[in-house]
């Protein structure tokens, strides 16, 4: 039986599923359920999206590695079809990877789940013409965390000693995470209710929170759990997108902005506002500020010359 965080994250990519994926794209190739890690099935494998025109030609492309949002407890790689598509038709090699999630595993597996997925491109790389100097990881909401502490485990060796963090084998050229969460504890002080934060934060810490959340200083890894506490220097380029009217991750991508702004050397980031334009807002293909916010990741990307 589903807990009532799986329920309600479940029904949101059921209900928004068709208005976040009726976009597609000519020319597309897809290739499902290439596995990345033999430990968890479906759950460690991922959807190869790429155009037919571009492999044919014998370059070799980006390749963007695309983690799926959902609460940390729901969602999965085939939500986000259209997506993967435009990355494609833009000029990426896609993987969409799926990770394993509560009750099933517990942080921070589903963050090494995700590093395991990077440090499986070069295998990948033997039968397909991806360029390993340009690695871009991104995702929305729940992973848009995962991509933020994919970076922070990367590089920071304290930080990955400390949670038993994988280590990355490849180097990423950039990150860009949307509309994520980077700092859990001001996330339980957001407009989400308590009864849904304690569900969600007992399940993915494996941990039992308290209704209040009183407890949660006493979890093992809380002084571990925040991305945005571990930027620094050393991060590569980040393109950041939020929204100022965001109802879950409340202020998460402007501090998170701020905190990239003042310690990295590149960042680019694109952030809007109004009901209207909510929570992954970025996934709605047919509205004004998705296509805009869009055109600045794909510039963003132009300017690094990860895209041509």
């Amino acid at each position: 039986m589903m807990t009532k965080s799986q329920l309600v994250f479940k029904a949101v990519d059921i209900l928004c599923y068709q208005m976040q994926n009726h976009v597609h794209f000519p020319l597309i190739e897809q290739v499902q359920d290439v596995a990345y890690s033999p430990e968890g099935g479906r759950a460690t494998s991922g959807n190869l999206f790429f155009e037919k025109t571009r492999l044919a030609s014998g370059e070799k492309l980006p390749i963007l590695v695309n983690i799926h949002g959902g609460g940390f407890v729901m969602g999965d790689k085939d939500y986000r079809e259209s997506l993967c598509e435009f990355y494609a038709h833009n000029g990426f090699f896609v993987f969409d990877i799926n990770y394993r999630m509560p009750p099933e595993v517990v942080f921070p597996v589903l963050c090494n789940d995700c590093i395991d997925a990077l440090n499986f491109l070069p295998t990948l790389a033997v039968d397909y013409p991806i360029d390993l100097d340009r690695i871009v990881v991104s995702g929305d909401s729940s992973g848009g965390y995962l991509t933020a502490y994919v970076a922070a485990l990367a590089y920071d060796e304290k930080l990955r000693e400390a949670v038993g963090g994988h280590e990355l084998k490849v180097k990423l050229a950039a990150i860009a995470p949307f509309c994520g969460i980077y700092d859990v504890e001001t996330l339980l002080d957001g407009t989400l209710p308590s009864g849904l934060i304690q569900d969600t934060a007992s399940m993915l810490f494996g941990f039992h929170v308290n209704h209040g959340l009183s407890n949660l200083k006493d979890y093992k890894y809380i002084d571990y759990v925040a991305p945005s506490e571990y930027v620094n220097e050393n991060w590569c380029p980040v393109f950041i997108a939020w929204s100022d009217s965001d109802l879950i991750c409340v202020g998460q991508g402007a501090v998170m902005a701020e905190k990239l702004q003042k310690n990295c050397k590149v960042v680019g980031t694109y952030h809007c506002d109004g009901l209207l334009n909510n929570h992954c807002y970025h996934l709605n293909f047919h509205t004004r500020e998705a296509k805009k916010c869009m055109a600045a990741f794909l510039r963003f990307m132009h300017q690094l010359k990860i895209l041509p």
